[in-house]
C-alpha cells in the first residue's frame, strides 16, 4: 500500500512538471516576432494609406519600417459648386495645385498594457520618422459657356486659373491625374507619434484604432492657391484603422 501511494504521489509530482512544461512551450510558441499591418489614414490635412512591418526585439518592443502614400491639403479648403449646372462637380476655389505625398522611415513601438482579460485591450506607443517626397501636380478643371444653349458643346479642359477664369464659367473639376506629367518634386521629412488600441482577441491578428499627430515639413516652399501664403510645414492629427498578421 505504501509503495502504492509513493508511485502514485511521484506519478503526480511528474504529470505536474509536465503540465508546466507544456504550458510554459505554449507560452513561448504564442510570441509573434513579426508584425505586418495595413490601414486607412483620415488627417486634418488629407487621407493616407499606410503599411508598416514591425519586428519584436524584446517582450514589448518592436522596431521595423514605415511606408504611407496619400495626399496634403491645406485646412483653408472649400469645396463649392456651380450652381449654372446641376451636375457639376464640386472643385476648390482658388487651389492652384495639388500635392501628393510618399513618406518611408523606421517605426518604434512600445505595448504599455497588454490584453489581461477576454474583452481587454492592448495600447501601445509609436513614434517614426524619415523621408518624405512630394509631388506638385496643377490643378485642372472643366470650363463652360453658362449662356449657350446648345448642349452638345462640350465643357473644355484648361488649367485652372482664378484670376483670368470666372467662376460661373467653372463647370466642375478635373480628373485629379490630369497635370501629372507638369507636376515638380519635393522631398523633406516628417515625424509621427501615436497610441494604437489593439482589441483583437487573437495572437495571430491585429485590429484596431490608431490617434495621433504628425509633422510635415518640405525642405522648399511652394505655392498651392491663388494669391496665397507659401506652404512648407503641414502639422496635422489623424486617425488610423489598422488590421493585420502577427507571425
Amino acid at each position: 500500500m505504501k509503495h502504492a501511494a509513493k508511485i502514485l504521489f511521484f506519478t503526480l509530482i511528474f504529470s505536474g512538471v509536465n503540465a508546466q512544461e507544456g504550458r510554459i512551450n505554449n507560452l513561448v510558441q504564442d510570441v509573434r516576432r513579426q508584425h505586418l499591418n495595413f490601414g486607412g489614414r483620415l488627417l486634418t490635412s488629407g487621407i493616407n494609406l499606410e503599411a508598416n512591418y514591425t519586428y519584436s526585439l524584446r517582450e514589448k518592443t518592436r522596431l521595423g519600417v514605415q511606408i504611407q502614400c496619400g495626399n496634403l491639403k491645406s485646412k483653408r479648403e472649400h469645396k463649392v459648386d456651380n450652381a449654372l449646372y446641376q451636375d457639376s462637380k464640386p472643385y476648390v476655389f482658388g487651389k492652384l495645385n495639388n500635392l501628393y505625398t510618399l513618406h518611408l522611415g523606421l517605426q518604434y513601438q512600445r505595448i504599455l498594457f497588454e490584453i489581461r482579460r477576454k474583452n481587454g485591450v492592448q495600447i501601445s506607443f509609436l513614434a517614426s520618422s524619415g523621408g518624405l517626397l512630394g509631388k506638385l501636380t496643377p490643378n485642372y478643371v472643366y470650363l463652360r459657356d453658362p449662356y449657350l444653349t446648345d448642349n452638345s458643346i462640350k465643357p473644355t479642359l484648361e488649367k485652372y486659373d482664378p484670376e483670368n477664369q470666372f467662376p460661373q464659367y467653372v463647370y466642375g473639376r478635373a480628373s485629379y491625374f490630369e497635370g501629372w506629367d507638369e507636376s515638380s518634386r519635393l522631398c523633406g521629412y516628417y515625424g509621427d507619434m501615436s497610441f494604437f488600441f489593439d482589441i483583437a482577441r487573437r495572437e495571430k491578428f491585429t485590429f484596431g484604432l490608431k490617434l495621433g499627430g504628425r509633422i510635415d515639413h518640405f525642405s522648399n516652399s511652394f505655392v498651392l492657391f491663388f494669391r496665397g501664403a507659401d506652404y512648407q510645414t503641414f502639422t496635422s492629427l489623424y486617425t488610423s484603422i489598422i488590421i493585420g498578421l502577427n507571425k
